[in-house]
């Protein structure tokens, strides 16, 4: 790669290319946009996986406890006492909350990592669209 060419053409406005430039550029762009799509892709379906993964650890954890908690709700179970309960309870809220600060927290840095892919691919599309255009106008002259 040279450190001091000239830049790639599809830096520069299509104004100022020659046919073949432009014609090198908006191949360019549209190989950058389908990568960037791709990648967009990738980090929509690793949230949806971390969704789901969290998720599950949710259900898990109301399935497998110190003592088992859904038969007593839905059969006879043994007595509850009142102490049982809330020790049962405070220490599903405080798993909840641990689970929602980190899922929070994984959803924040992933919806950032998304965010950042949508912003390239939207001014990848609006770069190529600008070029089609130009190539349009150059061929209808």
């Amino acid at each position: 790669m040279e450190r001091f060419g000239p830049p790639r053409p599809d830096h520069s406005p299509p104004e100022s290319l020659s046919d073949e430039e432009l014609a090198r550029a908006i191949d360019s762009l549209g190989r950058k946009l389908s990568s960037v799509r791709v990648s967009l892709r990738a980090a929509r379906l690793a949230g949806l996986v971390a969704l789901a993964v969290i998720l599950a650890a949710g259900f898990t954890l109301l399935l497998v406890g110190p003592q088992p908690f859904l038969p007593r709700i839905f059969e006879n179970g043994p007595a509850v006492t009142v102490p049982e309960l809330l020790a049962w309870w405070g220490m599903v809220i405080a798993t909840a909350l641990f689970l929602g600060i980190v899922s929070y927290r994984l959803f924040a840095h992933r919806m950032q990592v998304v965010r950042g892919w949508n912003h390239k691919a939207h001014d990848l599309e609006r770069r190529l669209e600008h070029a089609e255009a130009e190539a349009r106008r150059r061929g209808a002259a």
